[in-house]
């Protein structure tokens, strides 16, 4: 059994297989890499299922063929990763970051997408049609969906302004009431 800070040195050097062979699998546990850092890194074909990794920062990294299936990815930052043919069955995206990221042919098939930021997004060719509370999610009008068969049948894609998003028009109101 290897260690936390040994599996992610073979990720972080490209030894994918020994990854894959040495990481250990417990139905009851999720294995533990939260918090690892691999910015910018390009990683093919790691079994990440069944992994916690909240609050990892993937940012700006080119992942393919990885599987997250039953992984916890809360709070993890992806911004501007590329992601192609991953597999995220099952896995928890509360409050992910994934803004501006390039998600090709992923499968998010009971994905739990509450609170994940979507903004500028392109989830061209991915399956969406069975997450999880993407009606929660963030997104503007700059994020690209994938065809209406890959998305739920309910979710809307037209992006309104939310509350948050509107300026604060009282700083205007009191102006226009006073005359000088």
């Amino acid at each position: 059994m290897s260690n936390k800070d040994e599996l992610i040195q073979l990720l972080k050097n490209g030894f994918i297989d020994e990854f894959n062979e040495t990481r250990t699998f417990d139905q009851n546990k999720l294995l533990d890499l939260s918090e690892i850092d691999l910015r910018d890194s390009q990683i093919t074909g790691a079994n990440l299922s069944n992994a916690d990794l909240t609050g990892a920062d993937f940012s700006e990294s080119e992942l393919s063929n990885m599987d997250f299936s039953n992984s916890d990815l809360s709070s993890v930052d992806c911004k501007k990763a590329k992601l192609q043919n991953c597999n995220f069955i099952n896995a928890t995206l509360i409050g992910t970051k994934l803004n501006g990221a390039q998600i090709t042919d992923c499968d998010f098939t009971d994905a739990d997408f509450s609170g994940t930021d979507l903004s500028e997004a392109d989830l061209g060719g991915s399956d969406l049609c069975s997450a999880l509370n993407l009606t929660a999610c963030i997104f503007d009008g700059f994020t690209v969906w994938p065809e209406a068969t890959n998305l739920p049948e309910d979710f809307e894609t037209e992006y309104f302004n939310d509350l948050a998003t509107l300026g604060d028009d009282e700083d205007d109101m009191f102006e226009n009431d006073y005359a000088y």
